[in-house]
């Protein structure tokens, strides 16, 4: 198996730098949904598609690219992709907004409209238009030179926005939003491992019901079915990902407006990954480069810490591209 999968990778690289003849098909790359709007926080799943224009193809390779200051990438799944050998697994990069593949198919290849290579899984970060284009685009024809039959590719436009939150009705002198507090999370943009969040708040003396949930959607109203009267409320086990908890409270003249507070969980490490070091060919330089690629799948990366040998951890570094030059040791 590691002999027939060398030999189709060379294949599919070769292909890609033949001399190709003349063609008649053009192919293409497009997104679907190719646009769309979408609440803050929430994720939302994109198509990649190949139109091969009528002719069968067998080899495709792009880099889509996405602003990482609006959206990031929760996943990309190869499920019921046209692709069965993958020259470059799909990779992402939630720093650089990036998002890289190299898929192929044994003869005949795939001949359609709609042919599917990924699924990427988006989630909003900030409100805004998020406009998603493409690099290093080939679609290569099922035949004996590899002819590059790609001619364009479509951008997908996707917009971002806070919920608008409708004004409740809110009777004379009913209680105001109570001011919510985290012991465990007190930062809402901030992320944490601890998945047992508990919240806090401060009742007056003229509280007479309290109405809380807890779930993903920003903008929320409770109900006004009274759970008791309490000051707190911790939730366990909750999974990874973006949460929102909502209360408001109620006395003798009505309910009062909603408090929304926003928790953050990430439990997982980020998956492990590979270090290559070179020393430009020097094996006493003092500052070789470092390659790497690392990923999460939920929180995404917000710095590295570096240790060499047995000793400390000597700095902390923010999250570069790559490559990293070592400082001078």
């Amino acid at each position: 198996m590691k002999k027939i999968f060398i030999t189709i990778c060379i294949v599919f690289i070769l292909s890609f730098g033949l001399s190709q003849p003349s063609r008649a098909q053009e192919a293409s790359f497009y997104l679907s949904p190719a646009s769309g709007s979408y609440d803050l926080g929430r994720t939302f799943s994109v198509n990649l598609l190949i139109n091969s224009g009528g002719a069968a193809i067998n080899a495709a390779q792009a880099t889509i690219y996405f602003p990482s200051t609006i959206l990031k990438v929760i996943d990309v799944s190869k499920i019921n992709s046209i692709f069965t050998l993958w020259i470059q697994e799909p990779i992402y990069s939630n720093s650089k907004g990036e998002i890289s593949f190299g898929g192929g198919l044994p003869s005949p290849g795939f001949r359609g409209a709609e042919g599917k290579v990924i699924t990427i899984y988006f989630q909003g970060k900030s409100a805004g238009k998020a406009e998603i284009s493409f690099g290093g685009e080939a679609i290569l024809a099922n035949d004996p030179w590899g002819t590059n039959l790609f001619s364009y590719s479509s951008r997908g436009t996707y917009f971002i926005g806070v919920p608008e939150e409708i004004p409740e009705e809110v009777p004379e002198l009913a209680p105001a939003a109570p001011k919510v507090s985290s012991p465990t999370h007190p930062q809402p943009e901030k992320w944490y491992s601890n998945n047992n969040p508990e919240l806090q708040w401060i009742l007056g003396t003229n509280i007479t019901g309290v109405s809380t949930a807890l779930n993903q959607k920003s903008i929320f109203d409770p109900g006004n079915v009274s759970e008791g009267v309490f000051s707190s409320k911790t939730f366990e086990g909750l999974e990874d990902g973006v949460w929102y908890f909502h209360i408001k409270l109620q006395n003798k003249n009505g309910w009062g407006r909603i408090s929304h507070f926003k928790l953050q969980i990430d439990t997982q490490s980020p998956h492990p990954f590979d270090i290559t070091v070179d020393n430009e060919g020097d094996s006493t330089n003092p500052r070789p480069l470092l390659y790497f690629q690392a990923q999460d799948d939920t929180s995404g990366i917000s710095h590295y810490e570096i240790k060499i040998g047995k000793g400390d951890i000597f700095s902390i570094v923010e999250v570069q591209t790559n490559p990293f030059h070592l400082p001078l040791q």
